[in-house]
């Protein structure tokens, strides 16, 4: 098993015990772990508390919202339904059979102050639109006209907890342009359709079940409730407070089960997960989640060149409670997007190679891996609004540090 140098374990230690012991800035828990193709951690901290005002310290273990994070594992189903021919990436017939309600969907334009006004769309949404973020859809957080169309009480809020919630109108026609949105919580819908199981019992059957995973649901089990973070806000450089975690963060035992962001999980337990992308669909244990050449289609570029140019367009937030603006989410990086995923083309300052994998979730965690190097690492938190200065500071600190340890390790060969 590759190792890290005793002075590289320090030097990342007193990065995770420095944020969350500063007056300014703080992070109030954090942990940041990284393992390699075993599944065998290469570094493993966790700093801080669990949440405002309590003892409970954040540990490795805590179970943690993960937002977005869920994502990846929705796309890992839906690959595996692709395997087995039951469903198709660019079929729109297939989508418009199985998820009629968007047929329904119009694509909004306009302004509350002007009136909205809605429009056909145009052609047809596949299953791939819905993967790669091309499918017109967005959040109420990330798009002003959305976030007022909503606001009317026309629409459901997509943090609702409700299936209702994602008849929203679309901010783009589908092919258009990246928009990031709520298609995965279709696509997790789609899932439920196809297999006739919860998506939460498909995922222990197929993911969670064969990887030996017991801390990752989308209702937190009794074992786990002890072990649950907080939710925090920060209000200023000076001032974070604890809040209460998203409605549909505690939705789950009711109808719906968000394929965009309704998973409880741990940094060990998702690391796991991430394993089959650097084994070829292996998981740490040897189960086959997916075949090879599913992972390799998975983690190349599935969006149009002439789409590239949005991932690196600014996004300007509109609910401060959710997100910051977003300038650019990874300056520097040569951008493309997989089936859930970012791609890296390019190495990055810290060390990752090109043709990394990548995402993050709004509660301020983020992960990364790196398919050539044969690393998966993980940042973890619970603050909003998203895209938190020290949070970001604190993962490219600790990656590149985890990197430079690595490139002294006689063990492992970057």
């Amino acid at each position: 098993m590759a190792s890290i140098p005793d002075h590289t374990k320090a030097e990342l230690d007193k990065i995770l015990r420095d944020v969350t012991s500063s007056e300014k800035n703080r992070i109030p828990g954090v942990v940041f772990a990284a393992v390699g193709r075993d599944g065998k951690p290469l570094y493993v901290g966790a700093e801080g508390v669990r949440a405002i005002g309590q003892e409970a310290k954040m540990t490795p273990d805590t179970v943690l919202w993960m937002a977005s994070l869920t994502k990846a594992v929705t796309g890992i189903a839906a690959l595996q339904l692709i395997e087995e021919g039951k469903l198709f990436l660019d079929d729109a017939a297939q989508i418009a059979r199985l998820l009629p309600e968007l047929s329904h969907v119009k694509v909004v334009s306009g302004s509350k102050a002007n009136g909205f006004t809605y429009t056909p769309v145009q052609g047809g949404t596949t299953l791939r639109n819905l993967l790669t973020h091309t499918s017109g859809h967005s959040y109420t957080f990330f798009d002003k006209k959305l976030r007022d169309v909503v606001g009317t009480g026309q629409y459901q809020d997509e943090f609702s907890g409700r299936p209702g919630a994602f008849n929203q109108p679309l901010v783009h026609q589908p092919n258009s342009t990246f928009s990031y949105g709520i298609g995965i919580d279709w696509v997790g819908i789609l899932i439920e359709r196809v297999t006739g199981k919860k998506l939460g019992t498909y995922f222990d059957d197929h993911i969670l079940g064969p990887l030996g995973l017991q801390d990752t649901a989308f209702e937190v089990k009794p074992h786990m409730l002890p072990r649950l973070s907080g939710m925090h806000a920060r209000l200023s450089e000076d001032t974070i407070i604890e809040q209460q975690h998203a409605p549909i963060a505690f939705a789950q035992t009711n109808e719906f089960h968000s394929g965009g962001g309704g998973l409880f999980s741990t940094i060990h337990d998702y690391l796991m997960i991430l394993t089959i992308f650097m084994n070829e669909g292996k998981g740490w244990n040897g189960a086959q989640i997916l075949k090879p050449q599913t992972v390799s289609l998975a983690t190349r570029d599935n969006i149009p060149s002439s789409l590239a140019p949005a991932l690196d367009a600014p996004v300007y937030a509109c609910r401060e409670a959710f997100s910051n603006d977003i300038p650019n989410i990874f300056p520097g990086a040569i951008k493309g997007w997989g089936l859930t995923f970012m791609i890296s083309k390019n190495e990055l300052p810290t060390g990752r190679s090109p043709g990394s994998i990548n995402w993050s979730a709004l509660c301020n965690m983020f992960w990364w891996v790196d398919l050539k190097k044969g690393v998966a690492g993980m940042i973890a938190t619970q603050i909003l609004p998203f895209l938190d200065a020290p949070v970001l500071g604190t993962l490219f600190n600790a990656e590149a540090t985890l990197y430079r340890g690595l490139a002294e390790s006689p063990q492992f060969k970057l």
